[in-house]
């Protein structure tokens, strides 16, 4: 749209600005017991901004999932690639997947989505995660499993407002595997965050802890050894 403005004798033309995310690509991976949903996305508007994907993932009418992916700079044109991980445990059938785009202080509905699942072996619940701690925006713990795999970090449940990302790492048998999970929180009230490790294969764990932000001590250690470790790791 063309939009006329005039200021003394001067007459200037602007074309209006705007973002538009399309879903260009989806595919629905059913593992053991975890779906893995990835998407493709493509700005087809004329400006960019930082942005994020959020699912919600029903079964039945009930919410299995509430997810959001990482945050990323979507300029135009660009084509971006999203991956999700979401659990099972032991339901069965429809899902329905709900995306939305958020970005450029816009929400766009980006659809709905169904995928009907197949029947899925037992679980065992294998996977330690063990003291959990909040900082400012991320929560970090140890994970212990029973043998070497790839896992998955999955937020179960966490305060409205709140955004907690997902992870994906290497974890190994015998060891306490260190993992940090980007989170932008809203307000610190009361209550309860549940995660989840699984591995895909049936072999999970899950832990669910209070909302408590570590002190401003605690804080500046950990922040520290982050910094500490940023400069080591360019060096190895």
């Amino acid at each position: 749209m063309i939009i006329p403005a005039v200021a003394a004798l001067d007459v200037t033309m602007t074309v209006s600005e705007f973002l538009d995310a399309q879903i260009i690509g989806l595919e629905n991976k059913q593992m053991t017991d975890v779906v893995n949903t990835s998407f493709e996305i493509f700005n087809s508007g004329s400006i960019g901004s930082k942005s994020r994907i959020k699912i919600d993932v029903l079964n039945q009418g009930k919410q299995v999932a509430r997810l959001w992916s990482h945050e990323f700079i979507f300029q135009p044109n660009d084509r971006e690639f999203i991956e999700f991980y979401w659990p099972l445990q032991n339901r069965t059938g429809k899902f329905t997947i709900s995306a939305k785009y958020y970005g450029s202080n816009e929400i766009k509905d980006l659809g709905n989505y169904s995928f009907q699942t197949k029947n899925q072996s037992n679980f065992n619940e294998t996977i330690q995660i063990i003291s959990p701690k909040i900082y400012k925006d991320k929560i970090a713990f140890h994970v212990k499993p029973e043998k070497t795999t790839e896992a998955y970090v999955i937020p179960l449940r966490y305060p409205s407002g709140w955004i907690i990302e997902q992870t994906k790492s290497k974890i190994y048998q015998g060891k306490m595997n260190y993992i940090e999970v980007d989170m932008k929180p809203d307000v610190w009230n009361k209550g309860t965050i549940v995660l989840m490790v699984a591995d895909g294969n049936g072999n999970y764990g899950t832990s669910e802890f209070q909302i408590k932000r570590e002190s401003f001590l605690n804080e500046a250690v950990f922040s520290t050894i982050n910094f500490l470790e940023g400069i080591f790791s360019k060096f190895l």
